[in-house]
């Protein structure tokens, strides 16, 4: 029987498998060459490559939709050597990336790891261009890189990338099996993956299900699960500051449990205390909501000011977690947020044309607000008039200079003068965004045991769920590439891997 979307199995809920770890006495009720879980970015890419030698590839995805996190995340790519760039006259290179990557990770990143990402980030995409993939022909500078090397997907959404990702799987006889969750992986006597225990019919909200079954996988188990952020209990494990009073930008979907099962075995937990929180996301919003227009209008463009001094306060083109940081200390003598002001001028949305029905959504749902003049801001947000105009008039002098002396702004040269309005402004606050932290891996995306330090037999992980990479904080775009690299590299490791 193909288990695919809405399929059970004839095991019911009241038959609960044995909960021994190893495959001693299970009874199977499918088989797979490869088992492929979450159908994100990673989890597509992987699913594509595996089914290019194995004939039976499934993919579980415990939400009903297919595409996790990767569908909603902003559609921004890090590539390096891009022929956009070479046309732009922009000098970047395979070991330029790589060493913004580990700066930002502050040296913590897994250098074969970076690298890897790095080296593949134009391959991965052209993987996804293949696939059916369009992006724009505009490349972005967003905060931490040395050069502008991000491009954008024609409607700044993941979805550009996964759902094109997900026709060619199912063209390439990929099954998949929506509101399948994994409730636990199971192993032989000599600790190599065997099979997996899953939960069909299963509603994340509740986290009831219909049925548990038994799958026995014959190549490998693939990890692609994506990230905690949404784990509030288990972020708060390892970072508490990091509590409810901190939204999410990730789909609710996004938790800790198939990590749980990898840790069970005695995969090594890497770097979990780093969660990155998203310092471009608007306050009065909920979920990923309209962001972008942070990072290619005001971040890239505009200023970010204390309401209380009307003075900046940061580098808006910094990596994200110094700018988010720098935001989380607006606090009041309470520990309540006092909303920091994010605002660009008519000329740099000008800048970034396709930028403008990101911006025409924003306004309609009332979490822009439009301004003819800086006073008319100063009045709406009550910020002090006489300092913001200051800062504004010493910003324009920073850009005809071509030195920013208060931040070191890194793309001073080509932002545009703040002179005239309408002015476009929004209330900012950070949200969880991303969990650097996962398991271990090499740099064939085997998981690795702790106790021993060497792989774990058929199992492998890619994407966020893997830790070691990004270090301290995640570089923006560059999600997209580790996603797809590592998914790719986990595929095509499953071909190579005997029965």
């Amino acid at each position: 029987m193909k288990l695919g979307a809405g399929v059970g199995f004839s095991l019911t809920a009241g038959s609960v498998v044995a909960q021994s770890r190893t495959e001693a006495s299970v009874d199977y009720h499918q088989t797979y060459d490869t088992v492929i879980v979450g159908s994100g970015l990673a989890g597509l890419s992987a699913a594509i490559e595996a089914a290019v030698a194995n004939k039976r590839v499934l993919v579980i995805e415990k939400m009903p939709a297919i595409g996790g996190n990767s569908a909603i995340n902003g559609g921004v790519m890090a590539v390096a050597n891009h022929p956009l760039q070479k046309k732009n006259n922009i000098v970047d290179s395979v070991e330029l990336m790589l060493n913004d990557m580990l700066v930002a990770g502050e040296g913590l990143g897994d250098r074969k790891l970076v690298e890897m990402v790095a080296r593949e980030s134009y391959a991965s995409y052209q993987f996804a261009i293949e696939s059916g993939a369009e992006f724009s022909d505009v490349l972005l500078h967003h905060g931490g890189h040395s050069v502008p090397r991000l491009l954008k997907t024609k409607h700044s959404v993941g979805g550009d990338i996964t759902f094109p990702l997900y026709q060619r799987a199912l063209k390439a006889g990929v099954d998949f099996a929506k509101k399948t969750n994994l409730r636990q992986i199971l192993t032989n006597e000599s600790g190599a993956v065997e099979g997996i225990v899953i939960e069909s019919g299963y509603d994340y909200r509740n986290k009831q299900y219909n049925e548990v079954s038994n799958v026995q996988i014959t190549k490998a188990l693939i990890i692609a699960s994506g990230g905690f952020a949404n784990d509030v209990a288990f972020r708060m494990v390892q970072q508490p500051r990091i509590d409810h009073k901190f939204p999410s930008t990730n789909q609710p979907g996004g938790s800790a449990d198939a990590l749980r099962c990898m840790l069970d075995l005695g995969a090594w937990p890497v770097q979990l205390s780093f969660v990155q929180m998203g310092p471009w996301t608007i306050a009065n919003e909920k979920g990923f909501g309209h962001t972008p227009f942070n990072g290619v209008g005001a971040f890239a463009s505009g200023l970010t000011i204390d309401r209380h001094s009307g003075r900046r306060f940061f580098n808006e083109m910094g990596n994200r977690k110094q700018r988010a940081d720098a935001i989380m200390t607006r606090v009041d003598e309470k520990g309540n947020p006092r909303f920091p002001i994010s605002f660009a001028a008519q000329s740099a949305v000008d800048a970034y044309p396709d930028a403008y029905y990101i911006l025409d959504s924003a306004l309609h749902h009332g979490v822009v607000k439009r301004f003819e003049t800086l006073q008319a801001m100063a009045d709406f947000y009550q910020l002090p008039f006489v300092e913001l105009q200051d800062e504004v008039q010493k910003f324009n002098g920073f850009i005809d200079q071509k030195n920013d002396k208060n931040f070191g702004r890194v793309n001073i040269a080509s932002v545009p003068k703040l002179l005239t309005g309408p002015y476009y402004a929004c209330e900012l606050w950070p949200k969880v965004h991303y969990t650097m932290g996962g398991v271990k891996i090499n740099e064939f995306t085997q998981v690795i045991n702790v106790k021993t330090g060497q792989a774990i037999p058929k199992l492998y992980a890619a994407g966020e769920v893997t830790g070691g990479i990004h270090g301290a904080t995640r570089l923006g775009g560059c999600a997209i590439a580790e996603a797809i690299t590592t998914g790719r590299m986990a595929g095509k490791q499953a071909c190579k891997v005997n029965s």
